[in-house]
């Protein structure tokens, strides 16, 4: 047998070898992909609870409002991750579309100072950021917002309590049946990693339980505010595609009838909580140090941040509006409700 080694067959040797050097890395790659995969929590929409800032609002204040979220533990264990970004002045319009279409945002802060914008013509029409996002984008009005969430709700309660007006001055045990919170917990629950062991099962159904418990009580709270304050200006009404309307009008836009169709099928609705009414009403302010600039404010024009030491804070014409993700979350939609919550109790002394 000849064994002898030869420059031939010693680079043949080494080809070979690299082969399997490249399979054998690619096996690792795979397995450790699947890996993973397999035992990592990956966040769904409502997982993660996303503020996006228009670009004229402070942020200054946003990592205070932060601190505030957590320490008043709005959040039900479901939700992992928390974040409030502020959008650049740039390609903020194009961000905002993508956060919409995507179904990555859950409150938008935004300026609804009445401004007049110019059309093709010199004539001028009244118009403002909110009511152009509300036209634009998937935003919640309020009282659908409550609706669906007693609605959701009512799935969880005991058989022949089909009103929320039939449990909403009752105890949570006495009208909340645990095996239809079990029955959903599961099926939404399947592709969860945390829960793997039977403890952690147990935990998560424990926190489940609580979850829906804490929404009872976060809704019935902002409904009560809702039902109290909606005429009083803490809520702005607005009929949907307005602006967009006026705006065809004025430059007799191609598109004018197909706006005026959509808008007569609209009605005026609250879509924007308005945070310029905790600086109007003095007598409703909580602690100074709770003021609602000192988390959100806004500042005229894009501005320059190197100029906000010298910009005074004010919340005049600033707005909270909910954009509507409950296709994409069905079961996390309303933990909105308990951030305006926060909110409200952070910055005034109607909770």
């Amino acid at each position: 047998m000849d064994n002898k080694i030869t420059k031939k067959r010693l680079g043949e040797m080494l080809s070979y070898d690299w082969l399997k050097i490249i399979a054998f890395c690619a096996l690792f790659v795979i397995l450790f992909e699947i890996l993973t995969s397999a035992f990592s929590v990956k966040l769904t929409k409502g997982q993660s609870f996303d503020i996006v800032v228009y670009p004229n609002v402070r942020v200054d204040g946003t990592k205070d409002f932060h601190s505030a979220v957590l320490d008043d533990k709005a959040f039900s264990d479901d939700v992992l991750s928390f974040n409030i970004t502020n959008l650049e002045t740039t390609y903020y319009a194009e961000v905002l579309s993508s956060i919409d279409e995507s179904s990555e945002g859950d409150l938008l802060i935004i300026d609804n100072l009445k401004s007049f914008n110019k059309g093709d013509t010199d004539e001028k029409y009244p118009t403002s950021n909110m009511k152009g996002a509300i036209d634009k984008y998937s935003i919640y009005d309020f009282e659908s917002l409550i609706l669906d969430a007693k609605t959701y709700l009512l799935t969880f309660t005991k058989d022949g309590l089909d009103s929320f007006t039939e449990v909403e001055n009752s105890s949570f045990s006495d009208c909340f049946d645990e095996s239809k919170i079990e029955k959903t917990f599961k099926e939404r629950m399947k592709k969860d990693n945390r829960f793997r062991t039977e403890q952690d099962y147990k935990n998560g159904l424990d926190a489940e339980v609580k979850r829906i418990e804490k929404l009872f009580k976060e809704v019935k709270t902002f409904d009560k505010i809702f039902k109290e304050y909606k005429d009083s200006g803490l809520f702005i009404k607005y009929k949907k595609y307005t602006v967009s309307y006026e705006y065809a009008t004025l430059n007799n836009s191609l598109d004018k009838d197909s706006w005026l169709d959509k808008l007569s099928k609209e009605e005026e609705l609250y879509y924007g909580l308005n945070l310029d009414f905790f600086e109007k009403n003095p007598s409703l302010v909580g602690k100074e140090d709770k003021h609602i600039t000192n988390y959100f404010s806004y500042v005229d024009g894009y501005f320059d941040k190197t100029e906000l030491e010298t910009t005074e804070k004010t919340a005049v014409d600033l707005a909270l509006l909910v954009f509507d993700c409950k296709k994409a979350q069905p079961h996390l939609q309303y933990e909105v409700i308990s951030v305006i919550n926060c909110l409200i109790k952070n910055c005034s002394t109607l909770i």
